[in-house]
């Protein structure tokens, strides 16, 4: 989920709530300095709090610890933008009675993941503890990846049950091309060829339904494989290793996400536009 190719670290340091609490706290010095000396002392705090910024500016925008904080703070963000969207897609759906399909049984499961995730964040802050916040956060990632798939399973359903409407309309267009003559016949020969080619390819729709059912299922069991195997060796100097060898299970396979176009600009456009309505649903 990484994308800090774009990042200005100079706006991110501005933008830091030191740099503005510093910024009001130096003109409310100044106001304070007007009245107890006189205004010739107004400027004093706000050139002094202007040369440290510029100092600052110098050194921490290139700073390697200042550049990862940013990165995993812009990550974190993205990641709950992310989980608010799919989470509210999902779940405002079924509230409605539109979502039918396994949306209990993958609701529970991913909050056994959320809850397994916090229960290995209260082990990581032990000293005992050897994940680091990397391990965090691709753990982190793997949850709004589960709610992702959960999301286009959905659609995938909804798409499925649509199967017998267009049975249904091929079998009455077939009866109505036995009374039908000349062009007549041949615009529903046109509108059957469609419909048979259309009905085609929904019937994929069931391997790929299968595909993704087998991928939730393959991801929840590797998390709680790592959660149980973390929390009774917390302190394990293999336990890079096992992760390293374990997140492999828990990636979407690039076959299903190309098949699928997880990360597409309409899902992302979608996401800005919910992400108010989201937090409040989450």
């Amino acid at each position: 989920m990484d994308n800090n190719e774009d990042i200005s670290f100079f706006n991110e340091m501005m933008k830091h709530p030191f740099v503005i609490n510093g910024g009001l706290s130096s003109v409310v010095a100044g106001f304070i300095l007007a009245i107890m000396v006189g205004w010739q002392a107004f400027l004093a705090p706000i050139l002094l709090f202007s040369g440290l910024l510029f100092l600052a500016a110098l050194f921490v925008p290139s700073s390697p610890v200042f550049q990862e904080a940013t990165k995993r703070k812009l990550n974190s963000e993205r990641r709950e933008s992310e989980r608010n969207f799919f989470w509210y897609k999902v779940h405002h759906k079924d509230r409605f009675g539109i979502w039918q399909g396994n949306n209990g049984h993958l609701s529970k499961q991913y909050a056994d993941m959320r809850k397994s995730l916090q229960s290995l964040e209260q082990v990581a802050k032990q000293r005992t503890s050897t994940m680091s916040k990397y391990d965090l956060d691709k753990l982190n990632d793997t949850t709004v990846d589960f709610l992702r798939l959960m999301y286009t399973l959905q659609a995938l359903e909804g798409r499925a049950k649509s199967d017998h409407n267009v049975s249904q309309r091929i079998e009455k267009i077939k009866k109505q091309m036995k009374k039908a003559t000349g062009t007549e016949k041949a615009k529903l020969q046109s509108f059957l060829t469609d419909l048979e080619g259309n009905l085609e390819r929904r019937s994929r729709i069931s391997f790929k339904i299968s595909a993704l059912e087998a991928q939730l299922e393959t991801m929840y069991q590797t998390f709680q494989e790592i959660h149980f195997h973390i929390m009774a060796n917390p302190g394990s100097n293999q336990l890079n290793s096992y992760l390293k060898e374990a997140s492999s299970k828990l990636m979407i396979e690039e076959e299903i996400s190309r098949e699928f176009n997880l990360d597409n600009d309409s899902v992302k456009q979608a996401m800005a536009r919910v992400a108010a309505k989201a937090k409040q649903a989450h």
